[in-house]
């Protein structure tokens, strides 16, 4: 009996485990309609805004912004973006690994600083010991333009200054509720814009009138530009996040109502062969008896 007891408490435990699994399945399923009813709000402005900067500089032969400047790489920086909590499967690793690889593949002999935004990079980069100039934790979950733009301008006045010849960030595309995958963006300098719309060639010719002019527009378009493409991978990445937490405890409630299951069964075959064996003992008893009792007489 002893061993059915513990098989009970052992159903007993895994269950508790199953209702928390089911509450943070939940609780990721709310999140992610709000990020990703965010996401899908912020893309119409991104897509005006690509269509613009993307008009603004084919007209344009020439910009002296700094922030297009390219130069020879001597220091580099990778904003890593990825979740502040774990219980996601490879989610966090996935995006670490990329990095990794990122740094190996397109800045060997050259320094590179590493600005996490969320926790698990952090902790990742604090336990590797490698150098972090400044990390962002404090975002929440349905990000707001305001929260990601310090990221936006560390960066900026960092390359403007000659600190960083080139920024890259590394996110977790969220391309549909059912396929993201994590990527790689260059952000500075801005080499070119991102075509989420026709070509002019494929849609109506529009021309457009520019006040004062092109130029000083796209100057004051490419800071907003940067901000937008920072503010759009966090919150791609959040929704990305509690999309591989959904699935992850998903997958790990329908684990624990077979383990409960297979438990149960275990459980039923322990107090079966229990109850045999006390019925055979008994059994036997009876038997002994009877034979005592014809010995006597």
């Amino acid at each position: 009996m002893s061993n059915s007891r513990e098989i009970k408490r052992r159903i007993q435990s895994v269950k508790n485990t199953q209702q928390i699994t089911k509450a943070m399945k939940m609780v990721s399923a709310a999140k992610l309609y709000k990020t990703q009813a965010t996401a899908l709000a912020s893309r119409p402005y991104t897509k005006k805004l690509n269509q613009v900067m993307r008009k603004i500089t084919e007209s344009l032969k020439d910009c002296q912004n700094p922030l297009l400047q390219l130069r020879p790489c001597k220091k580099a920086a990778v904003i890593l973006i990825t979740g502040n909590k774990g219980l996601a499967g490879g989610f966090n690793g996935n995006l670490i690994r990329l990095a990794a690889e990122l740094v190996k593949d397109k800045y060997q002999g050259c320094e590179v600083d590493f600005i996490p935004v969320g926790s698990k990079g952090r902790d990742f980069l604090r336990s590797h010991e490698i150098n972090m100039p400044a990390e962002f934790i404090e975002i929440s979950d349905v990000p707001q333009a305001s929260e990601t733009k310090p990221v936006a301008e560390f960066v900026k006045k960092k390359f403007l200054a000659g600190d960083y010849d080139a920024v890259d960030m590394v996110y977790q595309a969220f391309l549909s509720p059912g396929q993201q995958e994590p990527r790689v963006r260059p952000l500075l300098p801005l080499m070119c814009i991102e075509e989420s719309t026709p070509r002019p060639e494929q849609s109506a010719h529009v021309d457009y009138l520019y006040e004062p002019d092109a130029a000083s527009i796209l100057n004051t378009l490419i800071p907003i530009y940067i901000d937008n493409m920072v503010f759009q991978a966090v919150l791609e990445t959040k929704a990305g996040e509690f999309i591989a937490r959904l699935m992850a405890m998903s997958a790990a409630t329908d684990n624990a109502e077979k383990m409960i299951n297979s438990l149960v069964l275990c459980y039923n075959r322990s107090r079966q062969a229990a109850i045999t064996k006390e019925l055979s003992e008994i059994m036997g008893g009876a038997n002994a008896l009877e034979q005592m009792e014809q010995e006597i007489e």
